[in-house]
């Protein structure tokens, strides 16, 4: 009996370490997101926030940043991303993460007008804009794409993808969205974002390696 239970016991504690190891420090997959292996350094940027003030990489630093790019006339994709990332934010640690929208209709997008339509859904949510001269390169180098308007008219196409930047300014993942019905619109799902932002802020998500 003796003799069982010694060779229970270490059996028993290399089980535990397993499941310890596996809770704590194993890398799991991301549902929605592509992590880089390595992350992307942003060439140098201005923008301006729903304050008036600029807004530079030096704004990035010492938090994660989930961005994304819309506009305050969007009929569906925004006003719908914003209001599950209002879910995510307030779920998470919100003093870790930043929420940023990048306005993609800078000549009906004031700073006035972002500032009112940021605080609808949160006063902490950060409005960013900039002419398409400047807007234009810095969603190229986020992977983020959109097309202008030609009249007023004109809806704007654009990604619907958000951008994780990590504490040193640098990209680190990509969140993809997926269609909520069968043909329906593509939006992120609040718990997959969820999900993969617990594992990648705390260095638990597994690289994808052709990023």
């Amino acid at each position: 009996m003796r003799r069982a239970y010694v060779i229970a016991v270490p059996l028993v504690s290399a089980l535990l370490g397993i499941i310890l190891y596996y809770g704590l420090f194993a890398k799991h997959p991301l549902r929605s997101g592509l992590m880089f292996t390595q992350p992307k350094v942003l060439s140098d940027f201005t923008l301006y926030d729903q304050f008036g003030a600029p807004f530079r990489p030096s704004h990035l630093l010492g938090h994660w940043t989930l961005l994304f790019a819309g506009y305050t006339s969007c009929p569906d994709v925004c006003p719908t991303t914003l209001a599950q990332l209002k879910y995510v934010w307030q779920t998470l640690d919100e003093s870790q993460l930043h929420i940023a929208m990048v306005s993609v209709d800078p000549q009906y997008d004031t700073s006035e007008r972002l500032k009112d339509y940021m605080a609808y859904f949160d006063p902490d949510f950060l409005g960013l804009r900039a002419e398409h001269n400047q807007l234009s390169p810095f969603l190229r180098q986020l992977g983020l794409i959109y097309t202008p308007k030609k009249n007023e008219q004109d809806m704007i196409h654009h990604s619907a993808s958000m951008v994780l930047l990590n504490p040193e300014g640098q990209v680190a993942a990509i969140l993809k969205p997926s269609p909520q019905s069968l043909g329906g619109m593509m939006t992120i799902k609040a718990d997959d974002v969820i999900h993969d932002l617990k594992l990648l802020l705390h260095n638990r998500a597994k690289p994808t390696s052709f990023l």
